[in-house]
């Protein structure tokens, strides 16, 4: 059952990725976000409104970021890797980098997910403070040199 729903869950992340390769702004994403932005620019719940800055919604590196592959890792890979990690400098170093490089292309994907979501969903307060926190994540990790 678990396999069946990873499987369904890929799927749609799957089409939402090709369907905004084919449209270079991925503009019906972003419609359901535009109308709760625009239905609360003058309350205290979006914090991208205030002093003018730019919606995140409309961050295009989101996009990019998402689309780039992912590196994946089994629990044996990781258990491995610790354990030398643990007396050697070089591979703790590395996994740092590893980290840094491959987590703001997980939140990316993560961001796109709650983009996707329907418009009742997008009108909680506290999924917009999520994905808040998701940008905000994004942009830190994202900024830092390697």
């Amino acid at each position: 059952m678990l396999g069946s729903a990873m499987r369904s869950f890929g799927g749609r992340f799957g089409r939402a990725l090709s369907a905004c390769r084919s449209e270079p702004t991925c503009d019906h994403r972003r419609t359901i976000w535009n109308e709760f932005n625009a239905s609360h620019a003058n309350g205290s719940n979006n914090s991208n409104s205030a002093g003018g800055e730019h919606d995140s919604f409309y961050d295009s590196t989101v996009q990019e970021y998402a689309m780039k592959p992912i590196q994946v890792l089994t629990l044996r890979q990781m258990l491995e890797f610790g354990y030398k990690a643990q007396t050697d400098k070089a591979k703790q170093l590395k996994s740092a980098r590893y980290v840094q490089t491959e987590l703001p292309r997980r939140l990316a994907r993560r961001l796109m997910d709650l983009q996707l979501l329907p418009y009742i969903v997008v009108t909680n307060p506290h999924i917009r403070r999520v994905y808040d926190a998701y940008y905000h994540a994004f942009q830190t990790l994202r900024v830092q040199p390697p």
